[in-house]
């Protein structure tokens, strides 16, 4: 598919983003942002004024659920019994700090918002509106609303987010199965923190 691999013991961390773009800082790349593209932290774990940030991570982005799978597969090695993934509902918690508007949540909705045209289940609210050029945080900008209070469109945006917080716990989940199956020949408890699930 054309993306580079970091040498980790596994071929299975990116070191190209999806629009093919080297990453040279994983917390930049795979942040949460809101609308103006600002990063949301972590607010139950930052330290206040502390030198060092903490930011919400996107599990949209496909970036950070192979260093996720890194981590598992690290974890699975050491010989763990089960594997807690934690802020599971990522990047739900962060729409009441603003979130998620990052590239990856943008194109992913656009393709949600498609199938669902597709399909015949948009409300008539979408006809006047080209899903190939829409980006859900520019047109919250050009149409001075605010996010999440009030905004248009903001059932659609949930629904999807919580079909990708199912999907990616899944594949999460699905993965650190298979991985200690094959290499160890033994089953693993999975469990999640959710918060608004």
């Amino acid at each position: 598919d054309g993306q580079g691999l970091i040498d980790l013991g596994t071929d299975n961390v990116y070191d190209f983003d999806e629009d093919g773009n080297l990453i040279t800082d994983l917390w930049e790349a795979c942040c949460i942002r809101d609308m103006h593209g600002n990063p949301i932290h972590a607010q139950w774990v930052e330290v206040k004024e502390h030198e060092e940030a903490c930011y919400q991570m996107c599990r949209n982005n496909p970036v950070w659920r192979e260093y996720l799978k890194k981590i598992i597969m690290l974890q699975i090695d050491a010989g763990v019994p089960g594997v807690q993934l934690d802020e599971c509902e990522l990047p739900m918690t962060a729409i009441s700090s603003g979130g998620c508007f990052c590239k990856s949540c943008m194109k992913l909705f656009n393709q949600h918002l498609k199938a669902r045209k597709a399909a015949g289940l948009l409300g008539a609210e979408w006809d006047s509106i080209d899903l190939d050029t829409f980006h859900y945080g520019e047109y919250l900008k050009a149409n001075g609303c605010t996010f999440p209070e009030g905004a248009p469109f903001y059932r659609d945006y949930w629904e999807f987010q919580v079909r990708h917080v199912r999907q990616y716990f899944g594949e999460l989940a699905d993965f650190a199965r298979a991985y200690a199956k094959e290499k160890y020949g033994r089953d693993l408890q999975i469990s999640g923190n959710f918060y608004n699930m």
